[in-house]
């Protein structure tokens, strides 16, 4: 298929057929295609809408309506009363700066350039020079811009704040040029980052006495959406034949990552399995601590006996990314609390994990 000066060759001979090298690799390997290639309708004007849609199996999510009267009930998350002396003890962590990298000094660049020429051929000729200055304060100009930045990227009282650059800079020995863009840009970032992991599991939540609509139910009318536009399902499309039980109507199948979600959805599931399906983003809603909302990938009724269990999945790849674990833990605190009724909820990283989670559901191996 290719050369070795690296280019695809001209004519390839693959399965009877006759095509060009990059066709014959794109066969061989249809997962580079979607990697490379902008999805249709991944790209759209700003001020159009979406109008592709996706039809719902209304007599599919009816088996759902039981579990979604409660998940569509609103939730708040009431931190655990130590969370405030977290938030102080992790701010003077990060303002006694012990690997000195918090406190920078920045130190701007001059570039010059000139053109240079000969008799015969003419450069670009470039120096670099620090920039000299009295005073480096930034482009914010005043310290109290700079504290009030502080705290509002951080959620901690200005007094504190100020108390801390004090005790900081003294032990500067007082050089104010420490107080810059890159110390503030250092300073939101550890904390955030060192907050964020202190409390990720100091928190509960507390059910509120409303329930609120999400892309997927109408919570005024109690009663599932019509069609939802197909970006929220996923932003490739794969033809597949009809499932009876899936949630929505299909082909073509809806889907953001070949592995593992096409692979989950093209499988063919048991008579246990009742309904399943992709749950569309903003499906739940799930408040995070950090700010913002989470839902998780999918859906299965699982019939078993008088009683039915809903497994639901988020589904990542195997090279997770840092916050995929957060995820997982926010998502895991919330559906512990429906355990009693039903809700059994796991991170999955292959189909196949997917399959020994519902066999082992079905027969009772799981609580």
């Amino acid at each position: 298929m290719i050369t070795r000066s690296n280019k695809f060759k001209e004519n390839v001979e693959l399965d009877g057929q006759t095509m060009t090298g990059y066709d014959a690799l794109c066969y061989l390997y249809p997962e580079l295609v979607q990697e490379t290639k902008v999805a249709k309708d991944k790209v759209r004007d700003k001020n159009s809408k979406d109008s592709t849609t996706v039809k719902l199996r209304k007599q599919n999510w009816q088996q759902l309506k039981n579990l979604w009267l409660q998940l569509a009930k609103r939730q708040m998350i009431k931190f655990d009363p130590s969370v405030n002396q977290d938030a102080e003890t992790v701010a003077r962590n990060v303002f006694n700066d012990s690997d000195n990298k918090v406190f920078v000094l920045q130190s701007p660049q001059m570039v010059h350039q000139e053109v240079v020429t000969d008799s015969s051929s003419a450069s670009v000729r470039e120096t670099q020079a620090d920039y000299s200055t009295e005073y480096l304060t930034m482009k914010y100009g005043k310290y109290g811009k700079f504290l009030k930045i502080l705290a509002q990227q951080t959620d901690l009282s200005v007094n504190l704040l100020n108390n801390l650059m004090i005790k900081a800079i003294k032990r500067l020995r007082n050089n104010t040029n420490y107080i810059n863009e890159k110390t503030l840009g250092n300073l939101i970032r550890t904390f955030n980052n060192q907050f964020n992991e202190r409390i990720k599991t100091s928190y509960s939540y507390e059910p509120l006495k409303f329930s609120a609509s999400t892309s997927i139910y109408n919570a005024k009318k109690q009663e599932f959406v019509d069609s939802v536009p197909a970006s929220v399902l996923g932003v490739y499309q794969s033809n597949s034949t009809s499932d009876e039980k899936y949630l929505y109507d299909r082909p073509p199948l809806r889907y953001d990552s070949a592995d593992p979600e096409l692979k989950i959805l093209q499988r063919s599931y048991g008579p246990k399995i009742s309904v399943f399906g992709k749950l569309p983003k903003q499906a739940i809603k799930i408040p995070r601590f950090d700010n913002g909302t989470t839902t998780p990938d999918f859906i299965f009724k699982i019939d078993h006996g008088s009683k039915p269990i809903y497994l639901v999945i988020e589904t990542k790849a195997e090279n997770m990314r840092l916050g995929d674990e957060e995820i997982r833990i926010i998502q895991q605190k919330y559906f512990d609390h429906l355990k009693e009724s039903g809700v059994y909820y796991q991170m999955a990283t292959s189909e196949q994990e997917v399959h020994d989670l519902i066999n082992k559901l079905e027969n009772g191996e799981l609580n």
